[in-house]
Order: C-alpha cells, then sequence, then structure tokens
C-alpha cells in the first residue's frame, strides 16, 4: 500500500510527496491564489505512482451516478493519485 501524503491538508499546493516533473497545467485556479506560483496552477501525479510502479490495478465496483451512469471507479484514478 501507499500513498503521497499521509493526511488530509487544507493547503493543496504542499507537492511534498508529488513528483515536480510530472504534472497537468490548470485553465483555472482558486480564488486568492497567486498565478505566478507554479504550484497554484499545475496538479502534480503522486510520486509512487510515476516512480516505483509499473502497473496499476483498479478494481472498480459497479456504481451508479445520476448524471455519468455506471462510473467504474475512476474517480478512483482521477482523484485519488493528484494533489489537487
Amino acid at each position: 500500500m501507499a500513498w503521497a501524503s499521509p493526511a488530509y491538508s487544507d493547503f493543496q499546493q504542499d507537492i511534498e510527496g508529488y513528483d515536480p516533473e510530472h504534472f497537468v497545467d490548470l485553465p483555472m485556479v482558486l480564488r486568492g491564489d497567486d498565478l505566478r506560483n507554479p504550484t497554484a496552477t499545475r496538479s502534480y501525479a503522486a510520486r509512487f505512482i510515476t516512480q516505483q510502479v509499473t502497473k496499476l490495478i483498479n478494481v472498480p465496483v459497479l456504481k451508479s451516478h445520476n448524471a455519468a451512469g455506471v462510473t467504474l471507479a475512476l474517480k478512483n484514478l482521477s482523484h485519488g493519485l493528484v494533489n489537487m
């Protein structure tokens, strides 16, 4: 078992445990964030995913979402492996 951050933090710009070389630029930032700060405009991938793992197996639970239909736990990948 692995994780990028040991606990939840309201300050989501801390990239300890995240890979500074693997990110996606975000088109929007939170109100009050400094646009010159790269951690305010980027979402970084967890370091254990980019540097340690060679295969990732997502075991989905068939659950239904009112707008999307069957989601197959895709949010586990899209929300669980990045810092924002």
